[in-house]
């Protein structure tokens, strides 16, 4: 096999020499990995969506338990509230092609942010069964380092990211049930 890989060159480029054509693969890494969290809210989509546009660092304040400032807040990797992370959390304006989206966000580490990726993502509201509201979350990372990267985030990384948007939406889920009104004002 080996000394068969090594004359595959002609074969990569669709010819084997004797004339006949073969498939022409090449890999592309992803650019971006993504994560999607849904989490139904037992209030109306006009609620929600009001909630979320009108104070996005109450947002923050809400899922993380303190103010967002400039300084940044510590959050916690997925449930596990004893390994943490400091990172500054941006709210931004959803471009104009994030459809549905009331919010954007944008977390980075604040100490070591090459080991950790930049994840961005849209939050927003829509209709679920029952007078229900869907609070969806569709975010996306880059994963650090490299190939090393990717390989740590296909074994565990992907779970810790995706852990860590859940809770965020969660917490925000939560909040939003219990003091819909008071958020709202």
């Amino acid at each position: 096999m080996v000394s068969q890989l090594g004359n595959n060159r002609n074969r990569a480029s669709g010819d084997d020499g004797a004339g006949a054509q073969h498939a022409h693969v090449e890999w592309h890494r992803p650019e971006y990995e993504s994560v999607h969290v849904v989490r139904t809210v037992r209030r109306s989509v006009a609620d929600v969506e009001t909630i979320l546009r009108v104070g996005p660092e109450r947002l923050i304040e809400l899922a993380y338990g303190k103010k967002a400032g400039t300084h940044g807040v510590v959050v916690p990797l997925g449930r596990f509230d004893w390994l943490s992370v400091p990172v500054r959390v941006e709210s931004l304006t959803p471009s104009p092609d994030h459809h549905g989206a009331a919010i954007s966000i944008r977390w980075q580490a604040r100490q070591g942010s090459k080991y950790f990726p930049v994840m961005e993502a849209d939050l927003g509201a829509s209709s679920g069964e029952n007078g229900a509201t869907e609070l969806v979350l569709e975010g996306r990372y880059r994963p650090p380092l490299g190939f090393a990267g990717l390989m740590f985030d296909q074994i565990l990384g992907h779970r810790v990211a995706s852990a860590t948007a859940a809770h965020f939406v969660d917490r925000i889920a939560n909040e939003i049930e219990r003091n819909a009104v008071k958020l709202a004002s």
